[in-house]
């Protein structure tokens, strides 16, 4: 479930052409490898993170929305 949630989020900043080093910089990393490695999966993100990463990524709520209940939906079956 975590891979996909990374995916989503790799996959929005591509398609907003934003690069690795100004999501570092946006978030406060001190560099893009720090952020690179949240998007590698080697890093988990904090929920304190992880609305922030939405903020930048400009995800809508129903989008969030639609996150959570995958994890809600994984942690029942």
């Amino acid at each position: 479930m975590y891979r996909n949630l990374i995916e989503l989020i790799k996959s929005k900043r591509i398609q907003k052409g934003i690069t690795l080093q100004n999501m570092a910089e946006k978030l406060g990393y001190k560099s893009k490898s720090s952020y690179y490695n949240v998007e590698n999966g080697r890093v988990k993100v904090t929920l304190e993170q992880f609305i922030n990463i939405c903020k930048v990524l400009e995800f809508t709520k129903g989008e969030i929305l639609k996150i959570a209940e995958l994890f809600i939906d994984d942690e029942v079956a």
